[in-house]
């Protein structure tokens, strides 16, 4: 298992996990839904540059 595949797992379950717990906790309002899109964005960015590092490792 390298670091591409993990940051990819990593990503993909916190734009999943989050917004799941936010939900729960706070409610479907407007400010919950940026902040989900605020860590689901920031999740995505940083999933995209532990691949890149990866790649130039190789």
């Amino acid at each position: 298992m390298d670091k591409h595949y993990l940051s990819w797992i990593i990503g993909i379950s916190l734009c999943i996990i989050a917004p799941a717990v936010m939900f729960s906790v706070f409610g479907p309002n407007p400010l919950t839904l940026l902040f989900v899109c605020t860590i689901s964005g920031a999740a995505m960015i940083y999933s995209i540059k532990l691949e890149t590092s990866a790649l130039k490792e190789k």
